[in-house]
């Protein structure tokens, strides 16, 4: 495809025929007998005209016959690529700025796209004062911007230190037409202090981002905007050396990231219909009264609450403050590992002892330091990452698969709020270098005393059948006396593949299935793209489903989580993910199509 440019922007067809009757009369004239006025004007005559010939060749291409409502959409489409939330009802922290370049490509290519570009209001919704050294150039655009957004809503992006200077006076020039319509604010390196800056009624503004090191507040009771911020639902704060003073009646979504000042209390006191709250890398230590949170706080409509790169003191001291509806899913992504002491502290322990958790999947980290936990119901869930011991393992003692294990991992026993646990998955990365041991995976497993199903991966099987035989610690000390494990233990699920299922057999029928017979079905599983091996070679009084899987298995998450809602509560992954990854999703058009029926494999 040839995309000819445009050069008769205005579309007259009258100069075009008076180009041509030009021409016509200079072609039966001799050149040499025209002045250089004459030529200037023949020579305009065929530009004229090209121009003419390429606008219609451009009308004649396959791309202008597609209707303006898709261009509108690959356009604004095209231009939000550089923020990751496009759903109205997110939290924009990383909004795009979308500049005169971005924009002057699109409105350059035709007439018909720069029309396109015109009638569509929501591309220049987007305002940056721009550099120091070309303010008015950006002033004048800003100007423009507002005249083409028409009545929309309009957002002000301040994402680089070279476009912060003299912001209020940016701000002013532009006037009441300007403040009256600001939805969002994403401001950094702000050189002047924020009340100066934001001294201005924002009735319309919904997100405010604030963030950098320098930043400035003046100690004073005076409210950012006045107060008059009525519609501020999302407030995001980051490495503010003090706080701003707020009027947050309204406020449902709150993010602080290194922010040192201690009136974070006083913030959250000010915020009754708070539904979301992200705490990153904040300070609190109660025990040497550096704690941001000197008094109680009852967030009684909160719905997730996400930690992020917090120490376990700091975790034990905002547990400690902050009393977590049950209604609320709690998140704990890069901090540390919970130790048994942060686990058995007030806070935390209060709020797991709230739920009765029937879902629960662990997984042991890869150097196997830890263990990453997730617990669910069915409204809410827990996540986080808890302090696993491991023994050093000896070469001849390696697992079913003999890939050269270096550690045994001791997964923790459960706190008691886990013992309502009806389903657990026990999940393992092939070819890790630490993984479960038996001893350890019985002493976990024997807390949940109303496990009724256990999901566990192929090359985790025989541990797993160990623990449920093995007597425990306990039960040798008492006399040797042999208890089962999980008494109401009904369903084992195992995660497999085409290359494994034979040797799974060969396992299922050493395994001592007269300890085992309080199992009522065990099921083998293959994964999307994996083919059922044979079963006749199979013999044992125990019945094993076989299931050919079309999706990839996860455990089962609530609404809450399984639900990406803005950047600091993204959609949890279950651990399935994590340990298979997408190597064996079903591909379109692969040889192998599985199949959901099962087959059953009985003793001939």
């Amino acid at each position: 495809m040839v995309w000819y440019p445009c050069v008769d922007a205005n579309g007259d067809g009258q100069t075009v025929s008076c180009a041509i009757d030009v021409l016509s009369l200079r072609c039966r004239q001799d050149y040499d007998q025209l002045s250089a006025t004459e030529l200037l004007q023949t020579e305009r005559s065929l530009h004229l005209m090209l121009a003419e010939i390429h606008s219609r060749q451009n009308t004649m291409l396959p791309i202008h016959r597609m209707p303006p409502e898709v261009f509108k959409a690959i356009f604004e489409d095209a231009l939000s690529r550089r923020t990751r939330y496009l759903d109205e009802t997110a939290i924009s922290w990383d909004y795009p700025v979308l500049g005169l370049t971005q924009l002057a490509k699109i409105s350059s290519v035709c007439r018909y796209w720069r029309a396109i570009a015109l009638g569509t209001p929501t591309l220049w919704t987007n305002i940056s004062p721009g550099w120091m050294d070309r303010r008015q150039i950006f002033s004048r655009a800003a100007t423009m911007f507002l005249e083409r957004a028409r009545d929309l809503p309009v957002d002000l992006v301040v994402d680089h230190h070279g476009h912060a200077g003299n912001l209020s006076s940016f701000i002013t020039d532009l006037g009441p037409d300007f403040t009256s319509r600001l939805r969002r604010i994403h401001c950094r390196h702000a050189w002047e202090h924020l009340d100066i800056v934001f001294n201005f009624p924002a009735p319309r503004l919904e997100s405010l981002y604030l963030d950098d090191t320098h930043t400035e507040v003046t100690a004073t009771d005076v409210p950012l905007f006045g107060g008059q911020n009525p519609q501020l639902r999302y407030l995001s704060l980051s490495r503010m050396a003090r706080m701003p003073t707020f009027q947050l009646p309204t406020l449902t979504h709150l993010h602080i990231h290194r922010c040192t000042d201690c009136g974070l209390s006083a913030l959250l006191a000010s915020t009754p219909g708070l539904t979301d709250l992200s705490l990153s890398e904040v300070g609190a230590d109660s025990s040497n009264g550096t704690s941001p949170l000197m008094s109680p706080l009852h967030l009684r409509k909160l719905k997730r609450f996400a930690l992020h790169g917090m120490c376990c003191s700091s975790v034990r001291a905002i547990m400690l403050y902050m009393a977590i509806p049950r209604s609320t899913a709690l998140l704990f992504t890069g901090c540390d590992t919970l130790n048994a002491e942060t686990m058995a502290s007030s806070g935390l322990r209060d709020y797991l002892s709230s739920r009765a958790w029937t879902r629960m999947s662990i997984r042991p980290d890869e150097e196997g330091d830890f263990c990453s936990v997730t617990a669910t119901d069915d409204h809410v869930g827990v996540s986080f990452d808890c302090v696993a011991s491991k023994e050093h393992r000896d070469p001849d003692d390696w697992c079913f698969y003999d890939i050269g294990d270096m550690h045994w991992v001791i997964p923790p026993t459960m706190p008691p709020p886990f013992q309502s646990v009806r389903e657990c998955w026990v999940m393992e990365t092939l070819h890790a270098m630490n993984s479960f041991r038996a001893s350890g995976l019985r002493d976990m497993l024997g807390s949940m005393c109303n496990l009724e199903t256990l999901v566990v991966c192929a090359w985790s099987l025989k541990a797993v059948l160990e623990a449920l035989s093995l007597p425990s610690q306990h039960d040798v000390e008492a006399g040797g006396t042999e208890v089962l494990v999980c008494p109401m233990l009904k369903e084992l699920h195992i995660l497999t593949t085409d290359d494994r299922g034979s040797r799974i057999l060969d396992v299922l029928v050493d395994a001592r299935f007269d300890r085992l017979r309080f199992l009522e079905r065990v099921v083998l599983d293959y994964l999307p793209g994996s083919c059922a091996s044979s079963m006749r070679d199979y013999r044992s009084d125990r019945p094993v489903d076989v299931v050919e899987l079309t999706e990839q298995p996860e455990m089962p998450l609530p609404l809450v989580c399984s639900v990406e809602v803005h950047a600091f509560w993204p959609k949890w992954r279950p651990h399935t993910e994590h340990i298979l990854g997408t190597k064996y999703e079903t591909r379109k058009g692969s040889r192998r199509h599985p199949r959901s029926r099962p087959v059953i494999a009985r003793k001939s």
